[in-house]
């Protein structure tokens, strides 16, 4: 009996033939049983997670129909799901001597050497499979398909496979989904609009195509019609809840925070007492200034759940723009409890270490926070921030050093080093610094500017970037 048979086969058949079972063997008593019947009875402990029960059952039908090597199959499958897949693969190749074309066997090897993360292997008994399945089940196998190419890397073989499972089924939401996701990670996003436009244009009533085409867009900073792709989506299936919380992203990264605000609230509707999405709208008002507000929501999402650390961060910078800086490092400090690994909350936390120019408390912080995350450059700059505030330039100079053998974007690191230099009086090197910094990386100016506003107004510094922003 294949799956998909025992999936459609009627729940209170499947439960009577359990309960006659279990009356024979509480009676000491001999009942018959088919192979189809012991096979459900064996998915069913399976299904219960009961793992003892079913090789009870195997064991007992093996007695019976010794020559079955439907039973044989189930056997390796029990193997299989105890992770002993190294005793499973030799008798499911045994199997396929007696038993070439069937789909079963094939698939079973393919998952197991899918878990052994042998995925060319698993490929090789999929594509056998795919030879013999019939052709209900063939769009699942290219779904099977296209993972193990992901597994391997193989984004342009997997777009292929998910395509071919698309025109088999065009209804394959699973498809549909994860050929959003190969596209995204082979970096080939027009491309990704182009199909699903074109299968929007013969299936306009594809509300999942209309929601990865949104998707898609808005990573393209094309929000206007991200939205619009958002709205399609919900006008199908208006309960579809991603589609209202990418929607309201979009809104909020284009800053109509009342738009994102009303679309949160629209959710709230579908699935009233989500502490997350309490949180969003906490943030909006945050934005809007209307500080109130914002309070008002993170603490109904506190109310909800307490150990939703974004609701204490919110009430952290609420706090913090009121100038409450002490209770504001209160909620950061109860965030970070909650999520220790959490290098943006620490950020947060020393910024406000800063302001009260608790610098050597900062410290310690700082340097946890670069053993957790040494590639983050704006952890380091932070940190090198805090110990030029401290006084202590050495430090300063030590840090920005120690970060450009970690860190990813060292441009920025070196911008910040003129920036240390021109405040140490170190001028006539920081101006040669930043010469050569501009030749290379004109466009990265801006952060220096940011961090030390006053160097607008030094005639070499705008003569130097005068010199070299064409």
């Amino acid at each position: 009996m294949s799956e998909e048979e025992w999936r459609h086969q009627d729940e209170g058949e499947r439960l009577a033939l359990v309960k006659r079972y279990e009356e024979m063997l509480a009676e000491n008593a001999s009942y018959f049983f088919d192979i189809d019947q012991f096979e459900s009875i064996i998915e069913y402990y399976l299904e219960k997670n009961n793992v003892n029960q079913a090789q009870v059952v195997l064991t007992y039908a093996n007695q019976i129909y010794p020559d079955s090597t439907r039973l044989m199959l189930r056997e390796a499958q029990l193997l299989a799901n105890t992770g002993k897949l190294s005793r499973a693969i030799p008798r499911l190749k045994n199997l396929l001597h007696f038993e070439p074309r069937n789909e079963e066997i094939l698939l079973t090897l393919a998952s197991i050497f899918s878990q052994l993360r042998e995925h060319k292997k698993a490929v090789f008994y999929l594509k056998e499979a795919m030879k013999h399945a019939d052709e209900e089940f063939r769009d699942e196998i290219f779904i099977e398909l296209a993972l193990e190419y992901e597994n391997l890397e193989r984004w342009d073989l997997a777009i292929t496979t998910l395509k071919d499972a698309i025109k088999h089924n065009h209804e394959n939401e699973t498809a549909l989904y994860e050929l959003a996701y190969c596209f995204d990670m082979s970096n080939r996003l027009d491309e990704c609009v182009t199909y699903y436009k074109e299968y929007i244009d013969a299936y306009p009533y594809s509300f999942p195509s209309w929601y990865n085409l949104g998707n898609v867009l808005q990573k393209m900073v094309r929000l206007d019609e991200a939205l619009e792709s958002y709205d399609y989506c919900l006008a199908i299936q208006e309960d579809f809840t991603p589609a209202y919380v990418n929607k309201a992203n979009a809104l909020v990264k284009l800053e109509r925070y009342h738009d994102a605000i009303d679309t949160y609230q629209e959710l709230l509707e579908l699935e009233p007492g989500q502490a997350s999405t309490l949180c969003y709208i906490g943030e909006c008002h945050e934005r809007l200034e209307e500080l109130e507000d914002a309070e008002s929501y993170y603490r109904k999402a506190l109310e909800i759940d307490a150990q939703i650390s974004d609701a204490w961060i919110g009430l952290g910078v609420v706090e913090d723009l009121r100038g409450n800086l002490t209770m504001s490092m209160k909620h950061f400090e109860r965030a970070i409890q909650l999520e220790g690994d959490n290098v943006d909350y620490i950020l947060l936390m020393c910024t406000t270490m800063k302001k009260l120019e608790m610098f050597v408390e900062a410290k310690e912080l700082y340097e946890n926070a670069v053993q957790m995350d040494p590639e983050n450059t704006e952890l380091w700059l932070d940190y090198s921030d805090n110990a030029y505030r401290s006084g202590d330039t050495e430090e300063t100079f030590k840090l920005l050093n120690d970060a450009m053998t970690q860190a990813k974007e060292i441009i920025e690191l070196e911008y910040r080093n003129v920036a240390y230099l021109y405040q140490s009086k170190k001028k006539k090197e920081a101006y040669n610094r930043l010469e050569d910094l501009l030749a290379r990386s004109f466009e990265n100016s801006q952060s220096l500017l940011e961090y030390l506003p006053e160097l607008e107004n030094d005639p070499v510094v705008i003569q130097l970037l005068d010199l070299y922003k064409l």
